[in-house]
């Protein structure tokens, strides 16, 4: 909360100190213009999720039921005076876009599949991690998409958790490794819901990127560029429908193609979009070069030894690319398959524990002539390999030592201790990314709980009403109070504080001009802000 609310936390040690910042009017405007547009829609018809989600950011309190600030609400209602209805403003013919949501869905498993062909290093910045400008790139020219929406896709999926750092490089978490066995239309929705909670009202509102062809939201289908108008899909989204909208572009999806062209060139082409299973079998063995209505693929060697790698077997290989094969496989193809699987291997890496304990690495190539030239091979600098013995010796991990060599073009594999190859190396998945919390705002975490617990127990409620008045009185400041007559009969009173004291106020009435004393107990609201159980 304090993250989100951004409060000042320097200093910051009573609980009430920090009530008063929350309650302030003008904390409260900019915490509620802060929150995304499904939010602030979910507030303004008082969906119960949304009025969760602002108490636990105390733009809203708890009692028989959950109700926004007094001047929150009324911000609410400045900001979003009517929530409109997008899908009833569509025109009758208005393209469903889902042809564009359906590539949109394919081209993020090929941006999570990017993600274990190469290693992508993670930046740290001040907000957090991120994928660096020149790395987005790369992957732009890769995935043959605009950087901006290649960008996009990499904050959805991290914002989805299907992906996140591990160690200092970018990786697929566990779910991110299932995410392409989901439905399309399950996949799609991911990504939908990713970008609406990045959306904000005032983006609704002016809606300039409907007209860019290249903006991220007309790569998910939502938006039509031609026409600088939203799709069925899109509208359907924005008004809180996702269901409706899964259930539309499952409707309308171009079913799965069965079967691919493998040609002897050793390009693969598929006629159009595959099933789930089929896409990663092939994604498993051959490199992606050009995605589209018809995709192309190529098997290579280095493709080839990263499923000899991943546990496959080259009579497996063999057998999908005949279970997938409109054509067969001609003879070059067979060449390569078996060619590359001799070669496999060639180069070993093994762990090596040293005397204390610490683990490096080891490797060993078939003839010296390999071994010198991984030596010397530039390629291989950040590796800092050095003679030991027969072998090549290295600080890095039996990991990264791998990997290093495999972006290299080397035909790498593990072996164990026993000089066994080993098959069936896992690739890395990242762990769920949860950003750490400043240094600062821990210590005001720290310091408000230490300052609860070190207190006696207390009236929160009385404590902050009586420490109200008592800035009232040394500010000299008006306040309009609420005060109980008997019944349900209530009194307005503009006072200005003089003295308070555990039970009683004395102040000065500024309409009556005379002097005053009001019991604490009786005082419902002090500027519009109830007092909880006087009611």
């Amino acid at each position: 909360m304090l993250r989100a609310r951004r409060v000042p936390t320097r200093g910051l040690t009573d609980p009430i100190d920090l009530a008063e910042w929350l309650c302030d009017d003008a904390n409260v405007t900019s915490g509620l213009r802060r929150l995304h547009w499904r939010l602030l829609r979910g507030l303004r018809l008082g969906h119960e999720g949304a009025l969760e989600a602002a108490a636990r950011l105390q733009l809203a309190v708890r009692g028989d039921h959950i109700e926004l600030l007094p001047h929150a609400r009324a911000e609410l209602e400045r900001l979003l005076p009517e929530v409109p209805t997008h899908t009833d403003a569509l025109a009758h013919d208005a393209p469903s876009g889902s042809d564009r949501a359906q590539e949109g869905a394919q081209l993020a498993l090929d941006a999570l599949w990017q993600l274990d062909a190469r290693r992508r290093a993670v930046q740290h910045a001040r907000t957090g991690v991120r994928l660096s400008a020149i790395e987005l790139r790369r992957l732009a020219v890769e995935l043959e998409r605009p950087v901006e929406v290649v960008s996009a896709v990499y904050a959805w999926l991290a914002h989805a958790e299907l992906i996140g750092p591990a160690g200092e490089i970018w990786a697929p978490t566990a779910s991110g490794r299932e995410f392409s066995s989901r439905p399309i239309e399950q996949r799609w929705l991911t990504l939908a819901q990713a970008w609406l909670a990045e959306l904000s009202l005032d983006e609704v509102r002016e809606a300039t990127w409907l007209r860019d062809p290249e903006h991220p939201a007309v790569a998910l289908g939502l938006a039509d560029a031609a026409h600088g108008s939203l799709t069925k899909l899109g509208a359907l989204v924005l008004d809180g429908r996702a269901d409706d909208a899964r259930d539309l572009l499952a409707g309308e999806l171009t079913p799965p193609v069965h079967g691919v062209y493998v040609q002897p060139d050793q390009t693969i082409i598929a006629p159009g979009p595959l099933s789930a299973a089929d896409d990663a079998a092939l994604r498993g063995v051959a490199d992606l070069e050009h995605r589209a209505l018809a995709s192309q693929f190529r098997l290579t060697e280095a493709s080839i030894e990263r499923a000899l790698l991943a546990g496959d077997t080259l009579a497996g290989i063999r057998g999908q690319l005949e279970r997938l094969s409109l054509t067969g496989i001609p003879q070059p193809v067979a060449y390569l398959l078996e060619s590359s699987a001799e070669r496999f291997g060639r180069v070993r890496v093994r762990a090596h524990v040293d005397d204390l304990g610490r683990i490096s690495s080891r490797v060993r190539a078939e003839s010296p002539q390999l071994l010198d030239t991984l030596r010397i091979d530039t390629a291989l600098s950040s590796l800092a390999l050095r003679p030991a013995d027969s072998e090549l010796a290295s600080a890095a991990s039996p990991e990264t030592t791998l990997l290093t060599l495999i972006e290299a073009r080397y035909p790498a594999a593990l072996e164990d201790l026993d000089g066994e190859l080993r098959r069936g190396v896992d690739p890395v998945t990242a762990p769920v990314y949860r950003p750490d919390p400043s240094a600062t705002l821990r210590a005001a975490a720290a310091a408000l709980a230490e300052h609860t617990a070190g207190e006696p127990e207390r009236d929160d409620e009385a404590t902050w009403l009586r420490r109200r008045l008592e800035l009232a009185r040394r500010d000299r400041a008006e306040l309009r109070l609420e005060i109980a007559l008997g019944g349900d009969r209530t009194a307005q009173l503009e006072v200005v504080p003089i003295s308070v004291t555990e039970q009683r106020l004395r102040a000065r009435d500024t309409e009556a001009e005379v002097e005053r004393t009001v019991p604490l107990r009786a005082i419902v609201a002090v500027e519009g802000t109830r007092v909880a159980g006087r009611d």
